[in-house]
């Protein structure tokens, strides 16, 4: 029973070191529905015409030897920019340690 508890709160502190967080800047009109599976992950700001939807910020822990990277966060971008209904989001930075990536981005729709 006691083997079972440490297992379990070791397994519930490692879920700590996941997530992500968006902030929505002011007020941003009619909400754009969209779905992680829409968003795209960008590493600068595209050439087409958008607008900021609000910043995005994501941790992502990863098991094993290496070192994780954005790649490693980019279903959480995806989840975080479609809870702000963007279209994309541009990633401003990143960094690793002790197997968990930072990533600071801002999410985007595109105007027509």
């Amino acid at each position: 029973m006691r083997v079972v508890s440490v297992v379990a709160a070791a397994a519930f502190g490692l879920l700590g070191c996941s997530g992500h967080q968006t902030r929505s800047y002011e007020n941003i009109g009619d909400r754009h529905v969209t779905t992680p599976d829409q968003v795209m992950v960008l590493m600068s700001n595209p050439d087409r015409a958008f607008v900021k939807l609000g910043a995005v910020s994501v941790k992502r822990w990863k098991p094993g030897f290496t070192d994780p990277s954005i790649v490693d966060a980019e279903g959480q971008l995806k989840a975080a920019g479609a809870e702000l209904g963007a279209d994309a989001v541009v990633v401003h930075s990143s960094h690793a340690e002790a197997r968990i990536v930072y990533v600071d981005g801002e999410a985007i729709r595109y105007t027509k």
